[in-house]
C-alpha cells in the first residue's frame, strides 16, 4: 500500500474514472493493492474491469519448457509474499462493472467493435493494463489519458513474458521499471517515469521482487 498522503487530492475536480485490464477473477498482489489504493483514494474510481479470457498468442507466451520450469521455481521462492502471487481483488473491484471478452487474433481487431462501444460507454479517463496480451487498436486510443503499462525492463526489452527475465539472461547491471502510455508500436510509447535499480546478481528473479 502506498502511503495515506498520496490517495488524497484537494482538487475540485471530478473523480478519475479509471479502467482496469485483467486476465481472470484473480491478480497479481501487486494488482490488488493498487487496486485497493485507487478505492481508498478520494480522486479515482475504478468503474470498468476488462476480463480477458484467452490464450496468448505465439508472440505472446514466455517460450519453452526451460523458461516454464524457471519461473515455476521462482515463484515457488517468492512463497505467498511474492507480488505476482494470485489473489482476490475483491475489495478494490467490489461493485465494479464486468466486461468479459476474448481479444482478437491475427488479423482481426484486438477488441470488436461491439466491446469498443461497451468501453467507450463508460466515459474512461483512462485504462490501466494488468492483463498478459498486449492491447493494440481501437482501444488504446478510448481513454482520455490512454492505456497506461508497466514495463519491466529495457526499453528494447520486448513488451511481454515473465518480469525482468531477459535483463537477467543478459546479466545487465540494472533492473528497469517504465511506466508508459501504449502505442500500437512500442518504440512509440510515453514513458511516464523509470526507477532503475542495481542488480543483486541473483539468479531467481524473485530476490529482485521482495
Amino acid at each position: 500500500m502506498i502511503t495515506p498522503l498520496y490517495l488524497e487530492s484537494k482538487s475540485k475536480r471530478p473523480r478519475l474514472r479509471v479502467g482496469v485490464m485483467i486476465d481472470a477473477s484473480t491478480v497479481p498482489r501487486y494488482v490488488a493493492a493498487i487496486l485497493t489504493d485507487i478505492a481508498r483514494s478520494n480522486f479515482a474510481d475504478a468503474v470498468l474491469a476488462i476480463v480477458l479470457r484467452a490464450v496468448p498468442t505465439a508472440d505472446e507466451r514466455s517460450g519453452g519448457v526451460l523458461h516454464d520450469l524457471y519461473t515455476r521455481a521462482d515463484r515457488a521462492m517468492g512463497g505467498q509474499l511474492d507480488p505476482l502471487a494470485l489473489v482476490d481483488p475483491s475489495i478494490g473491484l467490489a461493485d465494479v462493472d464486468r466486461l468479459e471478452v476474448p481479444p482478437g487474433g491475427a488479423g482481426r481487431p484486438w477488441l470488436t467493435p461491439d466491446v469498443i462501444d461497451e468501453i467507450r460507454r463508460h466515459e474512461l479517463d483512462v485504462i490501466l493494463r494488468f492483463c498478459a496480451a498486449r492491447p493494440r487498436g481501437e482501444v488504446l486510443r478510448v481513454p482520455q489519458h490512454g492505456v497506461w503499462s508497466y514495463h519491466f525492463g529495457a526499453d528494447e526489452n520486448a513488451r511481454d513474458g515473465t518480469p525482468f527475465f531477459q535483463q537477467v539472461v543478459e546479466h545487465a547491471p540494472t533492473r528497469d521499471v517504465l511506466l508508459e502510455v501504449l502505442d500500437d508500436e512500442p518504440a512509440a510509447s510515453l514513458v511516464l517515469c523509470r526507477s532503475s535499480f542495481g542488480s543483486r546478481g541473483n539468479l531467481f528473479l524473485a530476490h529482485y521482487r521482495r
